[in-house]
C-alpha cells in the first residue's frame, strides 16, 4: 500500500506540471476572492489504527491572507491491519479558517484551525460472545489543527499538500475511554477560479464589473 500511495503522489505532481500554465499573475498577486477545490488522498494515524481517505475541500479567501474551508474525509480501508479493531466506518466532515503565510506568490504556505464531527463505527476484534458484532455508528466531535501550502502553477490548476493533528474521543461501552486522535498527511490536485474577484456588490446585489 505504501508503494502505491508513492506512486500516486509521483503521478500527481507529473500532472500538475502537465496542467501548469502561463497564468494570470494577477492570481498570485491578490488572492482575495480566489475560489479553490482541491481532491486528494489523505493518510492518518492513531493509537488504534492507521488508515487512508477520500479528501476533498472547499476554500475561499476573503483577502490574501484569510481564507474560510470546508473539508470532508471518506475512509477507504486501514493502511495495516489493525491489531485490535474492526473498522467499518471512519468519516469525517469539518470547516475552519485557514491563514495564509505569504502573498503575492504562487507557494502558499498556510495554517488553519478546523471543527467538526468524526462519524464512526468501530468494534473490538476479540469482543464478548453474545454481544453485537459492531457498535453503532456514532457521531464524534473533533477539532484540527493543519500546516500546508498550496502551489499555483497556472490559471487553473494547483498542487497541494498538508499535515495535521485531529482530536476525536469515540467513548462507548465498550471502549469507554478510546482515543481516536490522528497526526495525518494529505496531497492532491485543486482546480482555482477567479470568477468572484470580477463580482463587486451593488445597491441591488452583486454585479459584474464591466470587462472595459
Amino acid at each position: 500500500m505504501v508503494k502505491e500511495i508513492g506512486l500516486i503522489a509521483i503521478a500527481l505532481i507529473i500532472g500538475t506540471c502537465g496542467f501548469a500554465q502561463d497564468g494570470d499573475a494577477s492570481i498570485y498577486e491578490n488572492k482575495k476572492g480566489l475560489l479553490r477545490s482541491g481532491l486528494g488522498l489523505k493518510m492518518g494515524g492513531s493509537s488504534a489504527f492507521s488508515s487512508y481517505y477520500a479528501s476533498g475541500d472547499l476554500e475561499y479567501y476573503i483577502d490574501d491572507k484569510v481564507s474560510f474551508e470546508g473539508e470532508s474525509n471518506y475512509f477507504l480501508g486501514n493502511l495495516t491491519t489493525p491489531a485490535n479493531y474492526t473498522v467499518v466506518n471512519h468519516h469525517s466532515i469539518l470547516t475552519g479558517v485557514n491563514y495564509h503565510l505569504m502573498s503575492g506568490k504562487g507557494f502558499d504556505p498556510y495554517v488553519g484551525l478546523k471543527i467538526g464531527v468524526g462519524l464512526s463505527e468501530i468494534d473490538r476484534i476479540n469482543h464478548e460472545d453474545g454481544t453485537e458484532c459492531y457498535e453503532d455508528l456514532q457521531v464524534d466531535p473533533m477539532a484540527a489543527i493543519q500546516l500546508g501550502f498550496n502551489y499555483y502553477t497556472g490559471k487553473y490548476f494547483h498542487l497541494f499538500m498538508e499535515t495535521g493533528y485531529q482530536t476525536q474521543g469515540h467513548s462507548t461501552k465498550a471502549n469507554p475511554s478510546l482515543k481516536l486522535n490522528e497526526f495525518n498527511f494529505k496531497f492532491g490536485l485543486g482546480i482555482h477560479v477567479d470568477w468572484l474577484k470580477n463580482m463587486k456588490i451593488g445597491a441591488r446585489g452583486p454585479k459584474a464589473k464591466p470587462m472595459l
